[in-house]
């Protein structure tokens, strides 16, 4: 007979001499476990609870960049049967044609070309509806009008300032420099 030490190796060799119970064995015994779960007391939640926690997962699962298929992954089952063992996780192929047909009945469009406030759409009696989504003035932004404003003045005075760019360019030389000194020293004398 087989006795299990407390180390891991020994444990793995117990379970597959004394019991016939391999990795592989208890990997697959887990898979299928984890896609048929035993049945138990606990009682699912009613649609409308089911619903609200699945539209919550795949609001996570899209929040953080996920495949959509990660919830059929057996550890994100696991997770979330640890969480709470009456959500029942559900299937992306059942999920991903079910929003489809929803999007069908509630086809929207957008008039964009002329309001972008308006939002169209038909029911599924094909009964048209429409939403103003908002009415608010419109406030132009501070930054663009100042530099409106600047270029309008700017436009008024290009003769003079074109002068003392020439002006300034004239005098950059040396000689010239000491040519205005000197006259400068000239009037201040008289």
């Amino acid at each position: 007979m087989l006795t299990w030490c407390g180390s891991p190796s020994s444990l793995a060799t117990h379970l597959s001499g004394a019991h016939g119970i391999t990795k592989e064995i208890a990997m697959k015994h887990n898979e299928e476990e984890l896609k048929n779960p035993p049945e138990s007391s606990i009682k699912p939640y009613k649609h409308s609870k089911q619903e609200s926690l699945t539209q919550n997962v795949i609001g996570f699962v899209i929040g953080i960049v996920q495949p959509l298929n990660v919830v059929e992954d057996p550890d994100f089952i696991k997770m979330i049967n640890g969480f709470d063992k009456r959500y029942k996780v559900p299937c992306t192929k059942n999920r991903i044609s079910k929003t489809f047909e929803i999007g069908k009945v509630t086809l929207k469009n957008q008039d964009a070309w002329s309001s972008p406030a308006h939002l169209h759409w038909k029911t599924s009696d094909f009964e048209p509806n429409e939403v103003l989504l908002s009415i608010g003035e419109r406030i132009p932004c501070a930054a663009h009008t100042l530099q409106l404003s600047i270029g309008k003045g700017l436009d008024k005075i290009r003769q003079l300032v074109d002068k003392c760019k020439c002006l300034i360019t004239f005098f950059a030389g040396d000689k010239k420099k000491q040519q205005l000194k000197e006259a400068q020293m000239y009037l201040h004398r008289q």
